[in-house]
């Protein structure tokens, strides 16, 4: 906590203003649970009830210790590093972003071997949590200019999906009827061989993995909405992606906080995907190419959402949550070994799993994809009252399918 400012940091309101504040007295909220059986649906509970006021630290961790006769994930460790334990760390999203969670792991897994080596751990601090303030102001700026020009506003709100219309993939699938909506995930592995080969296949068509598994998910979507009885020779899909807004930040060092946002980017898929698959891809690549090169679409897309729904706005999405307008979220975070301390002489990290709350926020469907110690996973998190397990295993399957057929 004291190498991480943000990980010490409560909101609280004054009059009708949320502040960010340090208590000088805190209670550490840490368990040792005994049921592997019920840890999931424990730490479950505890994200269900979220962060409270009272709480006086933005972050919750649960523990519990794995039997010695459980698969280690990784060969050859176990001789070395008998005990195995799985730890959920869950945080208040209000002051941090998945992009700390690599320097935030790293930090602890050096402080967990420094106490076991009989070593005091480094309490220097390692970034800065910088508030929102300048960031305000460049959007104030940016609206400014914006309503001098309407056109430039009105080819935005083309851009973005039209509030209170339920996205086309929503549409396409029966809505499950559940009396207490909750996240559900389904996680798949994308076998080493056959990512090597889609790795070299990107590379020789000229795109990045990231555009390629999004052009392989729209195909899928396409075609699985197509088989369940939808007439359309094309398919507009908005598909909501994380970005940070750190280029935007005037503090040097590394910032430490929530400054991830979303960018919005439209795709319209071909009547025939597969025939012109590469073409797709490669479109694909130049207009997201565009997209996270240019400077100010961002800064327009959150000012121009705002101008069009002022009660679901960017800064209020806590209170009044925004309803689902997006197909899915795709989130690629690439090798995320890169970056991280995971090995120690007494403590490694031999598995990362990401686990979010999605079904009282915008995305229904979120799609995760990433690569740990050679293993890349690709996840599913879905909001149930949205998608059934059924139509997201559909989704699993037909992707999954698609990397054997287009990658060879």
């Amino acid at each position: 906590m004291q190498k991480a400012p943000n990980m010490r940091t409560v909101v609280r309101k004054r009059a009708d203003s949320f502040w960010y504040c340090q208590l000088p007295n805190y209670k550490i909220d840490f368990e040792v649970l005994s049921n592997e059986d019920t840890f999931t649906d424990d730490c479950s509970s505890v994200l269900d009830k979220g962060f409270q006021e009272t709480d006086s630290l933005p972050w919750k961790a649960r523990v519990i210790r794995k039997e010695p006769t459980v698969h280690c994930p990784v060969l050859g460790v176990s001789k070395s590093h008998p005990h195995q334990c799985r730890l959920n760390m869950m945080f208040n999203h209000a002051v941090t972003d998945g992009t700390n969670l690599r320097f935030l792991n790293s930090c602890l897994l050096q402080s967990l071997n420094c106490v076991l080596s009989g070593l005091s751990p480094d309490e220097t601090e390692l970034g800065i949590f910088e508030n929102n303030k300048d960031f305000e102001k460049l959007l104030q700026e940016r609206e400014r200019k914006l309503l001098e020009d309407p056109t430039k506003i009105n080819s935005i709100r083309f851009s973005l999906p039209l509030l209170g219309e339920e996205p086309t993939l929503i549409q396409s699938f029966p809505r499950p009827d559940v009396s207490r909506p909750t996240t559900s995930y389904i996680r798949r592995s994308v076998d080493s061989l056959v990512m090597k080969g889609l790795l070299s296949k990107c590379s020789q068509k000229g795109v990045t993995f990231n555009s390629f598994s999004m052009a392989v998910c729209n195909v899928a979507l396409a075609e699985l909405m197509r088989e369940a009885g939808s007439q359309r020779d094309t398919f507009k899909l908005y598909i909501l992606l994380f970005v940070t807004s750190r280029r935007y930040r005037s503090a040097k060092k590394h910032l430490i906080g929530n400054y991830t946002t979303s960018l919005t980017y439209k795709s319209e898929v071909p009547r025939n995907p597969r025939d012109s698959f590469w073409e797709y891809c490669k479109r694909i690549d130049s207009e997201l190419h565009s997209h996270y090169k240019e400077e100010g679409l961002l800064l327009d897309q959150i000012v121009v959402q705002k101008m069009m729904d002022a009660e679901h706005g960017p800064f209020n999405y806590t209170d009044k949550p925004r309803p689902v307008s997006h197909d899915y979220t795709q989130n690629h975070m690439a090798d995320i070994t890169k970056g991280f301390a995971i090995e120690g002489r007494y403590v490694q990290v031999m598995d990362v799993i990401p686990y979010q709350r999605i079904h009282n926020f915008r995305n229904a469907l979120v799609q995760e994809i990433y690569t740990f110690k050679g293993k890349t996973s690709y996840n599913f998190c879905y909001a149930d009252n949205y998608f059934s397990r059924e139509t997201v295993n559909l989704i699993a399957d037909r992707i999954f399918h698609l990397f054997e057929v287009v990658g060879k």
